[in-house]
């Protein structure tokens, strides 16, 4: 994956980094969303800060 560091794809990295410890735990796309649901952590790099379903009157305006 291809990002442009921290100033700009630091969030990407980070993703990359939770996907690759899912895929070398043998976790399915499912079982690493259910995981992270459980422990109350968002995804870097989908979505947005400002667009989130915390902010959904916000994210609406656009």
């Amino acid at each position: 994956m291809l990002t442009i560091g921290p100033r700009f794809g630091g969030a990407i990295d980070d993703a990359a980094k939770y996907f690759k410890s899912s895929l070398d735990r043998g976790l399915t796309p499912r079982a690493f969303v259910d995981e992270m649901k459980v422990k109350e952590k968002n995804i870097p790099g989908i979505g947005h800060r400002i667009k989130s379903v915390q902010n959904r009157m916000f994210a609406s305006s656009f």
